[in-house]
């Protein structure tokens, strides 16, 4: 595909990417350890291409890009002050003009689609401080988040209270999140999957992955958090 194929983005297209991503993740729930960090970074791949997709999409559409910046939902819009929204549809416009500065070629290169889930993190946490001050807005999934971030029982009914600190932890956790830390699971997928060559020329098996030695908690929750907002923003656009 070269550049110019950009202007003929659908969303089915788009959708396409969401699928896959989902149905890695959640065949990573049912596997082993080594099996389960390349399938959560193959997703994560496949979700970049999808924010990729989308962000330019709402570049060559401006009517669609105008509904994504002001998705709020109309019965909630009088409850937010004018500013407030006006900043926060910025904030997204910002993020698809930086994304211009990425081309299909750069979707080849794995510290490429990094630095687009490092771009679109940074706005998922915006989504988070809105919904952390104004707890109706929820957009994402919340009995899967609460899930990740507290590692509890899920309550049929849940208060406002168990919301706002369930979003919290969720932005503390995607605080820590750094490029560092997305190239990390290459690594982990590397050594854990591979039979490798060491320097002296000697073969070596791959590392032993297990639960207790990893930390995997935090990357499900930024992974979720992608899926359902980019799926939350697909929905809208289509109307």
């Amino acid at each position: 595909m070269e550049n110019e194929s950009l202007d003929n983005i659908s969303l089915s297209d788009i959708q396409l990417f969401l699928i896959n991503a989902e149905r890695l993740y959640n065949d990573s729930k049912t596997v082993s350890i080594p099996t389960k960090v390349a399938l959560i970074e193959i997703s994560l791949e496949e979700v970049a291409k999808g924010w990729f997709f989308m962000l330019k999409f709402l570049k060559r559409h401006p009517m669609k890009l105008s509904i994504a910046e002001n998705f709020i939902e109309s019965d909630a819009i009088n409850k937010i002050p004018t500013d407030e929204l006006n900043e926060f549809s910025k904030k997204f416009s910002d993020l698809v003009d930086r994304a211009e500065s990425f081309t299909y070629n750069d979707l080849k290169y794995h510290e490429k689609k990094i630095k687009i889930l490092h771009l679109t993190k940074q706005w998922i946490q915006n989504i988070l401080d809105l919904e952390i001050k104004y707890p109706f807005l929820i957009l994402t999934s919340y009995e899967k988040i609460s899930e990740f971030a507290t590692r509890g029982i899920i309550r049929e009914r849940v208060n406002t209270n168990e919301i706002i600190n369930v979003l919290q932890i969720t932005k503390e956790i995607l605080s820590q999140i750094n490029e560092d830390k997305l190239e990390k699971i290459t690594k982990l997928k590397e050594y854990g999957f591979y039979v490798d060559i060491t320097p002296s020329g000697h073969v070596k098996s791959p590392t032993i992955l297990t639960e207790s030695s990893l930390n995997l908690n935090y990357l499900e929750i930024f992974l979720q958090m992608l899926i359902d907002v980019l799926k939350f923003l697909c929905n809208m656009v289509i109307g």
